[in-house]
């Protein structure tokens, strides 16, 4: 019986010389050596590691799976996570207790640029969005039944709650939620 020709190998040949083991060895990889080669890195995370390494001032936008919202996501063992926030504790640690959300300082939910990104509380956060006008506060958001001339007419109104929210389609507690300054507060 005849023996691998792999050096150090004693098991029987199978075929081309050598045992099934570096058989298949060399039929996976063209080579009797090699065990396993390794395997590239998933392309999110390496394009994850090349935006924390580059010097890009612009917006780096995420290329792969975007969520319902915009945001970018990727698969790390076998969890779905946000791309922006991956890219943020990388960058810049582990969120403070206080700051649990990343702010974008660009606007764009889409980018993963480690300059642009920052860990920041929810009234930042939301104060962020305003300021880059995503927010959907009153008529941009799309079951608002009111307008913002609405909202003004109620508010200056002498009718009662009863009779403006007939005439407006709405429940009475909102026309009292709106005079008190509790919903449309941007208006105020």
């Amino acid at each position: 019986m005849k023996m691998c020709s792999a050096p150090n190998c004693q098991k029987p040949v199978c075929a081309r010389g050598v045992c099934r083991m570096h058989y298949g060895r060399w039929w996976r990889h063209g080579d009797i050596g090699i065990a396993r080669k390794p395997r590239p890195a998933h392309p999110a995370i390496a394009f994850c590691a090349d935006a924390i390494s580059s010097n890009i001032q612009g917006c780096i936008n995420w290329p792969f799976s975007i969520d319902g919202v915009g945001y970018g996501r990727l698969c790390l063992n076998g969890r779905r996570v946000s791309a922006h926030r991956y890219v943020c504790e990388i960058a810049h640690g582990r969120a403070p207790p206080e700051k649990g959300q990343v702010a974008h300082s660009c606007g764009n939910r889409r980018c993963v640029n480690p300059a642009h990104l920052r860990w920041a509380s929810q009234s930042e956060n939301e104060a962020d969005k305003i300021a880059h006008g995503r927010s959907i506060r009153g008529a941009a958001n799309g079951n608002a039944k009111l307008t913002a001339q609405d909202v003004c007419e109620i508010r200056s109104s002498q009718m009662s709650g009863a009779a403006l929210a007939r005439k407006f389609n709405v429940r009475d507690g909102q026309i009292s939620r709106i005079r008190k300054g509790q919903r449309w507060a941007h208006l105020s």
